[in-house]
């Protein structure tokens, strides 16, 4: 899932501006992960991407990220690839 991002984002037709270091989550381990962060894993929905507010799952979460003090998931929707890639390049998110 979080080890594909840069194919994710290379597919989307995103070029990543500089080479950043992305932090990954074994599946097998997601789960205690999410449950360390106060998500529910066992949830249909974890919660709402930052950028489009659609129902993220875990079938479709692409991103976990702190920003102004909390943590936000983002989808794997290209649009919100690349808000978030627009986080990571202005330094607004660091992962």
């Amino acid at each position: 899932m979080f080890g594909t991002l840069m194919a994710d984002l290379q597919s989307a037709g995103i070029e990543p501006a500089r080479q950043v270091r992305v932090k990954a989550v074994y599946d097998d381990d997601l789960g205690r992960y999410l449950t360390a962060l106060g998500l529910d894993p066992s949830s249909d929905t974890l919660g709402r991407c930052k950028f489009c507010a659609g129902a993220v799952t875990r079938d479709n979460l692409a991103a976990l990220f702190p920003l102004s003090g909390s943590i936000k998931l983002a989808c794997d929707h290209a649009p919100c690839m690349r808000g978030l890639q627009e986080l990571i390049v202005t330094g607004r998110v660091r992962l």
